[in-house]
């Protein structure tokens, strides 16, 4: 049994103002129950992002989310845990995933998907953070690159990168493009080889950065979803005589905009090398603080396609970590050497 605990955030969502004066999001919506093939799930635990900022520590090994805020708790767990030692033990995230969730527009308010690393930056200590299958144009607001990116994406990123959006951050920031690795299992191995090897290192697969899967809310269809959502407050809005506003629906077109071409560059292929992945976990061993996979949109995953990936991920790191309880006491000690 893997001993998997679903975390589903009963809000949070996008930070989608409505453009009919009032503040209003665009929908999410948030299945009633989890069900799912992967082996040894647990009953779910159904959390608000103010529960997790104040009280929330699970316990266990794997996770599955619907959202990535749920990466706080898990962080903040280890790092409560690494730093109650006499020497503190430096802690390291490895996060899979087409953006980078580090923007500062909500610096200082609310935990939310985008802004979960800068939250945790700010009220924890985390050495490292190696962003693995970011899309190109989502690296361009972080820094500049050669690699091909559409001429939109690009002038929209300059304008959020000299804007300021991922500066001022306490953690060393380290990013492995999409277009740099083979695969899942390549990315593991090169992330692994940048994480402090006398540390604890905690693991994020938020499943956009795989192309094509089909249970996220950032895929293909995302820039449509968000124009109905604006033309749905349009129509409110001249019903009840409301006062629009414009440049808030310029604001949300245009991000739109950037993520559809953003999510129609090449990202990680969803065919795991589940042998390969198990090695990288076998030499993590102890110093696997957690691995969560977020951003599972289970009531999009009409195929299972999801919900198999996510199965045989975990399975390969549970293999991974038996095989790595089973050694004898000294062969374990070389390997950390």
């Amino acid at each position: 049994m893997h001993d998997v605990l679903p975390i589903f955030v009963t809000d949070g969502g996008e930070d989608w103002y409505d453009v009919a004066e009032k503040g209003a999001k665009l929908p999410v919506k948030r299945p009633d129950k989890f069900g799912s093939t992967i082996e040894g799930v647990r009953a779910p635990d159904y959390v608000s992002t103010e529960e997790m900022v104040l009280d929330y520590l699970p316990a266990g090994k794997f996770f599955v989310s619907n959202d990535h805020a749920a990466t706080y708790p898990l962080a903040t767990r280890h790092e409560i845990a690494a730093f109650a030692q006499e020497d503190p033990v430096p802690v390291s995230l490895i996060v899979f995933d087409a953006h980078l969730d580090i923007y500062s527009q909500n610096k200082g308010s609310e935990l939310t998907k985008a802004n979960v690393f800068r939250v945790l930056d700010e009220k924890a200590f985390i050495e490292k953070i190696v962003f693995v299958g970011t899309r190109a144009s989502e690296e361009l607001i972080l820094r500049e690159h050669g690699r091909k990116v559409a001429e939109y994406n690009r002038q929209f990123a300059k304008e959020w990168r000299e804007g300021g959006t991922f500066e001022e951050l306490g953690a060393q920031i380290q990013v492995i493009p999409a277009d740099e690795v083979r695969d899942f299992a390549d990315g593991l191995q090169k992330a692994i080889a940048l994480c402090n090897p006398e540390g604890i290192v905690g693991i994020d697969v938020d499943l956009d950065a795989f192309e094509k899967i089909g249970a996220v809310q950032y895929d293909e269809n995302f820039g449509k979803a968000v124009e109905e959502f604006i033309e749905q407050r349009i129509a409110f809005a001249k019903k009840n005589n409301v006062k629009l506003d414009a440049e808030k629906i310029k604001e949300i077109r245009d991000y739109a905009q950037f993520a559809s071409n953003e999510m129609n560059e090449k990202g990680l292929p969803t065919k795991l090398d589940f042998t390969r992945i198990a090695s990288s976990f076998e030499k993590l061993g102890d110093h696997l603080a957690f691995l969560h996979v977020t951003e599972y949109e289970q009531e999009k995953d009409g195929n299972g396609k999801a919900a198999k990936l996510i199965d045989g991920l975990i399975g390969a790191a549970a293999d991974g970590l038996a095989a790595a309880a089973d050694k004898p006491e000294k062969e374990n000690e070389e390997d950390d050497e």
